[in-house]
C-alpha cells in the first residue's frame, strides 16, 4: 500500500472504496513503518549518549582540572591585585 518513493494522502474518496482487510493491511504497514522509525531514533539517541559519556564528558572533566590548575595559580596574584587597588573582589565569585 504504502509507497516511500511516491507517498500521498489518500482522497475521501479512495479510503471510502478500501475494503476493510485493505485498510487494516494499511493500518498494519503504517505501524510497522512507525516503529521502524522509532527504533531508528531509539538507535541514534543511544549512540549519541555513548559519544557523550565516552568522549566529552571525559574531556570536559579533563579541562575543568586545568582549569582549576588555573584558578589556584592566579590566587596569588589576585591577592596582590586586590590589596594593591584596595578592593575585594574574592565576594564577586562563588569559590568552591
Amino acid at each position: 500500500f504504502y509507497n516511500p518513493l511516491n507517498s500521498r494522502i489518500l482522497s475521501e474518496q479512495e479510503i471510502s472504496a478500501m475494503s476493510s482487510a485493505e485498510c487494516n493491511a494499511a493500518c498494519l504497514q503504517i505501524n510497522q513503518i512507525i516503529v521502524s522509525v522509532l527504533q531508528n531514533i531509539d538507535a541514534h539517541f543511544g549512540r549519541c549518549h555513548q559519544t557523550v559519556v565516552d568522549k566529552i564528558l571525559p574531556e570536559i572533566e579533563k579541562q575543568g582540572l586545568s582549569s582549576q590548575k588555573i584558578w589556584e595559580g592566579l590566587k596569588f596574584w589576585q591577592g596582590l591585585f586586590e590589596a594593591s587597588a584596595n578592593v575585594n573582589l574574592s565576594d564577586n565569585r562563588n569559590d568552591e
